[in-house]
């Protein structure tokens, strides 16, 4: 099992693999995983592959928020003698 990583434009390559039939996983957050089957020959093919929309059951949240406001009152300084 090998891995690569896709550059900015989402292209990438797999040098050095024996000729063979393999099974391609490509994985993203936020996207399903796709899979397919590949015959790796002597000369090179470019793969274009899609990826789906990964929708995820979320419950809906409701946010309640409240601040409270604080009146300025203004204070008089009292002084005490005795």
């Amino acid at each position: 099992q090998r891995g690569v990583a896709t550059n900015g434009s989402g292209e990438f390559e797999l040098a050095g693999v024996p000729g063979g039939q393999y099974t391609l996983e490509v994985t993203a957050v936020g996207y399903q995983p796709h899979r397919q089957f590949y015959l790796a020959g002597l000369l090179a093919a470019a793969i274009e592959i899609s990826l789906k929309i990964e929708v995820s059951n979320m419950n809906e949240s409701v946010v309640i928020a409240s601040r409270r406001v604080y009146a300025a009152q203004r204070c008089e300084e009292h002084k005490l003698f005795w």
